[in-house]
């Protein structure tokens, strides 16, 4: 009698990497996102922000509210995490790169 083939358990479902979900986000809406950001951390010594400050500061150089919508993103961090070559969060800092 032939051995039966092992049977390979079911996948996991996937989970939304930080790639995967920044993907999501509309290119035009990350470049004008890179460009303000850029614009932003270039007005303070370091090139660096804390996070929850970002708004704020965004709102004072740019002199319009900081709003997620406006970029058609719905999380800050998948703002940022869709331009690893602007700027990088450290222990909760934005900072040029």
């Amino acid at each position: 009698m032939a051995a039966k083939p092992a049977q390979t358990p079911p996948k996991p479902p996937a989970t939304p990497s930080a790639e995967g979900a920044a993907s999501n986000l509309v290119p035009d809406h990350v470049e004008r996102f890179k460009q303000d950001c850029i614009e932003v951390l270039s007005t303070v010594e370091g090139h660096s922000v804390p996070l929850l400050q970002f708004p704020e500061l965004f709102t004072k150089v740019k002199k319009e509210q900081f709003l997620l919508v406006n970029y058609k993103a719905k999380k800050i961090m998948r703002l940022l995490e869709a331009i690893p070559e602007v700027v990088q969060v450290q222990l909760l800092y934005i900072v040029m790169v």
